[in-house]
């Protein structure tokens, strides 16, 4: 499978020029099932995108065919891990130990990561108590209007989302 759009790393180096964005500031998101099937002409758009300094993240992580050697060759900057897993983690042994297993490989590989369809506090709690600390999902939000989110994000009150009483402190 290659990127649906042929030449998309040429665009977006074009568009980091263009507007002065520094490219570590960018990560391109690609789902692990992708990221396996990718073509050689995919494999070389990613390397000219990392050799950019643009981060690369692979989304979904767990749910296609996890191989350790890609992890190993591409070494991503992020992994998120996949909200199948997380969501049924507090109740379900075996999503339980995939979670623990996937936190445990990119601690060990010093890869940033992300647990995607965070619902409760608990699961938050339990994530962050592994070390991983950084979740996505509706422990924070259901998805707002772009107005609302503006205004939160305008006037620095990301927290307003929160239940604060009810989720952990991360220092």
């Amino acid at each position: 499978m290659e990127f649906k759009i042929a030449g998309i790393e040429d665009r977006i180096l074009s568009a980091l020029k263009t507007y002065d964005l520094p490219p570590d500031r960018i990560e391109v998101e690609i789902t692990e099932r992708t990221l396996m099937e990718a073509s050689v002409r995919s494999d070389n758009a990613l390397a000219k995108l990392r050799q950019a300094g643009i981060r690369l993240c692979i989304d979904d992580f767990g749910t296609g065919y996890s191989s350790l050697a890609y992890m190993k060759l591409f070494r991503p900057d992020c992994i998120k891990i996949a909200g199948d897993f997380v969501s049924n983690m507090l109740e379900d042994d075996a999503d339980r130990a995939v979670v623990k297993a996937i936190i445990g490989i990119a601690q060990a590989l010093g890869i940033h990561m992300i647990a995607e369809h965070v619902a409760t506090a608990a699961q938050a709690k339990f994530l962050c108590d592994l070390g991983c600390c950084e979740v996505q999902g509706f422990a924070f939000s259901r998805a707002l209007p772009v107005a609302d989110i503006t205004a939160i994000l305008r006037r620095k009150k990301i927290f307003a989302l929160l239940d604060r009483s009810a989720l952990p402190v991360v220092a």
